[in-house]
């Protein structure tokens, strides 16, 4: 929140203007998208996106100083263009023109709706073996000659313990089995996960 910039509108600033989060169409409760003009230039690229309304050509909006001075009026109007359309919609239309823009978005947003996350490929379904087919995230950096993929779930809690013992440290079977039984490798108190005692069989 800027010093002496409203609460209401704490994205705004004496700096930027446009510099808010702007209510869309829809119902959701994060139905909203940021737009930020930096420069007179921005703001002009702006009204254009927006069709050239009339309020949004008025003298008082072509200098910052007056957009800043002016900016219940100016986000009314540009929130009465923002309210018709779709939150990537207008995210789409601003940074095609140059203008900076991002929606608001809930983590099922990122997963199923973003459209930069998913011409990159960064989440994928994968079968879990408790939850079933679940989508996680991969990774966030793409190599053109090393392509780094995630094909399998994380391992469940002690999922390879018997299989590290066993094949990497050197003990014996009976020392495992006698480590679950004496509490030494899993609390006593706690029954063994079904995948455990398949190991240990």
């Amino acid at each position: 929140h800027w010093p002496g910039a409203p609460m209401l509108h704490n994205y705004r600033g004496p700096t930027t203007a446009p510099h808010n989060a702007y209510r869309t169409s829809g119902n959701d409760y994060n139905a909203w998208c940021v737009i930020a003009c930096f420069s007179d230039d921005e703001w002009t690229r702006l009204v254009k996106v927006m069709g050239i309304p009339d309020w949004a050509t008025d003298a008082k909006f072509e200098s910052l100083s007056g957009r800043i001075q002016h900016q219940e009026e100016m986000d009314q109007g540009i929130e009465s263009w923002t309210r018709t359309l779709d939150k990537y919609d207008v995210m789409e239309r601003c940074q095609n023109a140059g203008v900076r823009a991002m929606p608001v978005q809930s983590s099922e947003n990122r997963v199923e709706h973003d459209p930069q996350l998913r011409a990159r490929g960064m989440f994928t379904e994968i079968e879990h073996p408790v939850l079933g087919a679940r989508k996680v995230q991969g990774t966030p950096f793409k190599l053109s000659k090393n392509s780094v993929e995630i094909n399998r779930p994380a391992p469940l809690i002690g999922q390879h313990t018997v299989e590290v013992m066993e094949g990497l440290l050197g003990f014996s079977r009976q020392e495992i089995t006698e480590g679950y039984d004496d509490g030494t490798f899993w609390p006593s108190d706690m029954p063994l996960y079904p995948y455990i005692e398949e190991a240990l069989r």
